[in-house]
């Protein structure tokens, strides 16, 4: 009896058929993703064609991008892209550009920013968050189509976009040679 348990053991340590096998490793548990993975994930994207390209108005989106990129936005908190650009003023270093009021251009500080607001809006659209106020501009504007825009006038008409993830996001607002691009990036 004692050789016969002897036996079984011996056969299941070294193997059925008597010799070591290269055994595979148990498989692995998949580790969660690193935070560095989870806090750059692109949430919304969009770009819009830049079809003027003046020096002042490409200032002045640079400047409001310069601004915006600054915020981190915490879960429920609302973004208001007035109070976060502040007042398009000469002595803030905004220039005068082409603006649209009541379907007709006009020069004014600032000139160019509803470009960016309007790439944001449409980035916001597309990570699911929540819209607060947005307003059409009253005319045709090139660079998206018509009520596909948001018009900005500091401080009575402001784009307002509510944070409805469980996680801080951050707008990353660039700008090409072509292109206003705006992605809505989740941060941990």
């Amino acid at each position: 009896m004692k050789n016969a348990v002897l036996a079984l053991v011996l056969i299941l340590f070294v193997g059925c058929s008597g010799t070591n096998k290269n055994v595979a490793p148990p498989p692995q548990t998949p580790q969660p993703e690193s935070k560095k993975q989870v806090s750059n994930a692109v949430l919304g994207t969009y770009s819009t064609r830049l079809l003027d390209k003046s020096k002042a108005r490409l200032k002045n989106i640079n400047l409001a991008a310069e601004q915006i990129n600054k915020v981190t936005l915490p879960p429920g908190e609302t973004f208001s892209f007035n109070e976060t650009v502040g007042p398009r003023l000469e002595n803030r270093g905004f220039q005068k550009a082409k603006i649209l009021i009541k379907k007709e251009k006009t020069m004014g500080y600032g000139g160019g920013i509803c470009q960016l607001s309007t790439t944001i809006y449409n980035a916001a659209l597309g990570a699911g968050l929540e819209i607060v106020e947005r307003h059409e501009h009253e005319g045709e504007i090139g660079y998206v189509e018509l009520g596909d825009d948001a018009t900005v006038n500091y401080p009575s008409l402001d784009l307002k976009i509510k944070n409805n993830k469980a996680v801080s996001i951050r707008f990353n607002c660039e700008m090409s040679e072509d292109e206003v691009i705006v992605k809505i990036i989740s941060i941990q």
